[in-house]
């Protein structure tokens, strides 16, 4: 039992060694850690290519030319395009999905022209 307990006590001293390099960024001989690829990993990710087009809400001074708009962007028929005008303020209505960036800013500003909210999401 004596071999056991003299050697648990460098081991523990190691692993808090160890847990407190890691934290510091620092390897067992002092050295620097280099973390670049972890710092690249998170700004890969973190590009979007395809957006989704969602109408959240309505200028009702404008909401015939909004109704257009809609009809045109999705090809809906004019009592479906109706609805989802109408039904924009409390269900989020998507129009269009898996767009690339461009086409998403283009068609957002056409609906908010017209007197829609959108959100690019």
């Amino acid at each position: 039992m004596k071999k056991n307990s003299k050697l648990m006590v460098p081991l523990m001293a190691l692993a808090m060694i160890l847990s407190l390099c890691a934290c510091s960024g620092k390897n067992a001989e002092g050295s620097a850690v280099s973390t670049g690829n972890l710092a690249a990993s998170p700004a890969a990710v973190a590009e979007k290519t395809e957006f989704d087009v969602v109408l959240v809400g309505v200028d009702d001074a404008s909401k015939i030319q909004l109704i257009k708009v809609v009809r045109e962007i999705t090809g809906m028929g004019l009592a479906d395009a109706k609805a989802a005008v109408d039904t924009a303020e409390d269900i989020p209505q998507p129009l269009k999905e898996a767009v690339s960036k461009e086409e998403a800013e283009e068609l957002k500003k056409k609906i908010e022209e017209a007197g829609g909210k959108v959100e690019l999401k």
